[in-house]
């Protein structure tokens, strides 16, 4: 008797709370779709959040690299290639960084330092002008005797 009793209790269970949450379900769908949910509106408003916070982080950052961008500008001006290179490296700036290391030999080579402008040249690959300066520094090298006729 118990047992029957016990089991009518299970049947009345789950028989009533099946149908309970399968309309549960179907209303938290309904109220999702809508936009009337709690949680869904909880969850929009965590994502804005979250938007907002990214879209600020990437407003600063774009400064900040717009900045430095502009810093190195003024390095290369003032004839400061190292740290130049440092931040166009830092940023992937590639063809910028190999326009400042060009724009280096060039000075080094007015300077008289051809040893370095050779290395920048290697550096970039372009072999063509380390061969001028080679020969640049060979006519350096040489002995010139003027000759003069009587």
């Amino acid at each position: 008797m118990i047992i029957e009793l016990i089991f009518a209790m299970f049947l009345i269970i789950v028989i009533g709370y099946m149908p309970y949450l399968f309309l549960k379900m179907i209303y938290e769908t309904y109220l999702i779709k809508t936009g009337k949910s709690k949680r869904q509106r909880e969850v929009s408003k965590s994502w804005r959040e979250f938007d907002e916070k990214q879209l600020r982080r990437d407003t600063v950052r774009k400064i900040k690299k717009e900045k430095r961008l502009a810093e190195a500008e003024s390095l290369i001006k003032r004839n400061k290639f190292e740290e130049a290179i440092n931040i166009y490296d830092t940023y992937g700036y590639n063809e910028m960084l190999k326009a400042t290391l060009r724009k280096q030999a060039y000075v080094r080579e007015k300077a008289l330092d051809y040893d370095s402008a050779i290395l920048i040249w290697e550096e970039l690959g372009n072999i063509k002008e380390a061969a001028r300066i080679r020969k640049l520094q060979a006519e350096q090298g040489s002995v010139k005797v003027a000759q003069k006729v009587v």
